[in-house]
């Protein structure tokens, strides 16, 4: 999962260098250990407001899946 995820963005990557005039596409990986998945507005939390998140969720790709090395949180934030 992690092999592919990383492939499609180097093929993204590797894409804008075909034309010197093409816009790089900005990514933000956000890592956020202890975190569950209903803990944000864009997923229909109402306990916590994110606006930010939420913002960046809408005018972004949003990746639903993803896999960690660890199931504690030590190895994360090493």
């Amino acid at each position: 999962m992690i092999r592919g995820i990383l492939l499609c963005l180097l093929a993204l990557l590797a894409g804008t260098h075909a034309s010197p005039a093409a816009r790089r596409p900005g990514i933000v990986l956000i890592l956020i250990d202890d975190l569950g998945w209903s803990d944000l507005g864009c997923f229909g939390s109402r306990a916590s407001r994110t606006p930010v998140i939420d913002r960046l969720a809408r005018e972004g790709i949003r990746f639903t899946q993803f896999r960690v090395n660890a199931p504690i949180c030590s190895p994360s934030r090493c």
